[in-house]
């Protein structure tokens, strides 16, 4: 889909919450940009849960302390390359446009989540035959 330009209001219309609310809804593009959004923020939020008992009773055996250390580097790290990607995104929004950014991203996301997994299984392994 290509982006389309359009030229900004001439006047400032108010317009009442339930009418604008209204309108959203029979946008076809902005339903499915608030399903895509709706079900990250889930899936987000479920492995946001999941990765401390991963950390804490998967990878240090129980030990809440580590867990922890390793939560808040893991959590650290996330927040620092989301600054970071800020910019990178932005100029790469302008290059290639908006939807082939998020086709990007979202593609990196999915690489990054099997390769966790293949991360979980290689130190599973390593551990059953260390």
């Amino acid at each position: 889909m290509k982006e389309r330009q359009f030229e900004p209001a001439k006047t400032d219309q108010k317009m009442p919450l339930f009418k604008s609310l209204k309108a959203i809804i029979k946008n076809r593009n902005m339903k499915i940009l608030l399903a895509i959004i709706f079900i990250q923020l889930t899936l987000g939020g479920f492995a946001a849960s999941m990765d401390y008992y991963v950390l804490v009773y998967y990878m240090n055996d129980g030990d809440v302390a580590a867990g922890a250390t390793w939560k808040g580097v893991l959590s650290s790290a996330y927040a620092i390359t989301g600054i970071i990607t800020i910019g990178i995104l932005t100029r790469l929004s302008s290059k290639i446009g908006k939807v082939a950014t998020m086709k990007w991203v979202y593609l990196i996301t999915i690489i990054g989540g099997l390769c966790k997994w293949f991360i979980y299984q290689s130190r599973q392994w390593a551990l059953a035959n260390c």
